[in-house]
């Protein structure tokens, strides 16, 4: 699809006084343009919403540009503290010593990264004049969309068409990247750029650049607002940018609706059950009973497995009773487990007879010696 763009312009003043904290948006300057040739080259972070941008002149970013050039280009305020403080939108002339838009690219990236100029995104704008070139321009508050007389960009205006001089790779480019057409940039030459960097007092004037991007396909007189127009362009941008094809997306939405139907069966499953064992609580009365019973010590069964006695006059393996965490003293009555572990007497007898027969320490099944040791005295 032909991705629609509406691109917002005005004046944001700073007092260079207080630097970067000082920002003031003239929204009596405020405008938005569209325009069919507007085309997006690179999404990058874009593609996520709404972004603000100081405009800032990087000539043809051919790679012999220095940043002696960039600051002479921009009255020597590229490197001012509101500029460094912005994210920026670098203009790029198309042609000039250099053709490829990749090495454009890569010049307007490392000249951000070495002086820490914060551009995030480039616009790219034609050096060809084309008298049929259409600007539709409205006030911000208009919420209206632009009709146009064709579905498609001639061949000679279509970036993907563009293949000797649209070199740029996704993989090494990091900014977003938009074409505009030569009548778009003459605008700005014209109104906006004309005040830019002016000064009054400690106030300096720059002008900002907001992209949005649309998923809406373009309106043509005889197509309606949702209609699908595709050109060779959508393929360019959807496919060889993104990297992520239609069908992929398909893909991706499916497996997310097998989850989710998943997940409901399983749901309701364990709702039915919970149903009918709580329909019946006797029944899971006794079931309970029955399992809480079978993990339980008889109290006379104790003094079989384990007799009374005192700490003095016996030998365990630990010196503090697990359950209440008291040091034994000589004195002190216990229980020792077949498994060498003591307890206090009042601890562990309600812990075998009322809560689990496995030692609290080791889980040793106390029953399996009460066994062993009933069947050795039958055998006597």
């Amino acid at each position: 699809m032909h991705k629609q763009i509406q691109v917002t312009h005005l004046f944001v003043k700073y007092d260079t006084a207080l630097s970067n904290s000082s920002r003031v948006y003239l929204k009596d300057s405020s405008l938005k343009t569209y325009s069919q040739e507007f085309q997006t080259i690179f999404q990058n972070k874009d593609r996520f919403g709404y972004n603000e941008r100081l405009v800032i002149d990087m000539g043809d970013a051919c790679a012999n540009t220095s940043i002696d050039d960039i600051e002479l280009w921009n009255n020597y305020l590229a490197m001012s503290p509101a500029m460094m403080s912005q994210p920026s939108i670098a203009l790029v002339k198309r042609g000039g010593r250099c053709r490829q838009w990749s090495e454009k690219i890569t010049t307007v990236q490392r000249l951000s990264d070495t002086y820490r100029l914060k551009i995030t995104a480039a616009m790219i704008y034609d050096d060809i004049a084309y008298n049929d070139t259409t600007l539709i321009q409205e006030r911000t508050d208009n919420t209206s969309y632009p009709q146009w007389m064709s579905d498609h960009l001639p061949s000679n205006r279509n970036i993907s068409l563009m293949k000797p001089e649209n070199t740029i790779d996704p993989g090494t480019t990091f900014i977003a990247v938009y074409f505009v057409p030569y009548a778009y940039m003459d605008f700005l030459n014209r109104t906006y750029l004309q005040k830019n960097f002016q000064r009054n007092g400690t106030m300096q004037t720059y002008t900002q650049l907001t992209f949005f991007l649309y998923e809406d396909h373009f309106n043509t007189p005889n197509a309606p607002a949702d209609s699908f127009v595709s050109d060779q362009s959508d393929d360019f941008h959807d496919d060889d940018i993104d990297g992520k094809p239609t069908y992929f997306v398909y893909f991706v939405a499916g497996a997310a609706v097998v989850v989710l139907v998943l997940v409901i069966f399983h749901w309701c499953r364990a709702a039915r059950r919970t149903i009918a064992r709580d329909s019946n609580p006797g029944h899971n009365l006794l079931l309970n009973d029955q399992q809480t019973t079978q993990h339980l010590m008889p109290f006379m069964d104790l003094h079989t497995l384990c007799p009374i006695t005192t700490y003095g006059q016996t030998s365990m393996t630990n010196t503090a009773c697990a359950i209440c965490l008291d040091d034994f003293k000589d004195d002190f009555f216990v229980r020792v487990l077949p498994c060498r572990h003591g307890y206090c007497t009042a601890c562990i007898d309600v812990w075998l007879t009322k809560k689990s027969s496995l030692c609290p320490i080791c889980k040793y099944d106390c029953r399996s010696a009460l066994s062993a040791k009933e069947e050795h005295q039958d055998i006597v």
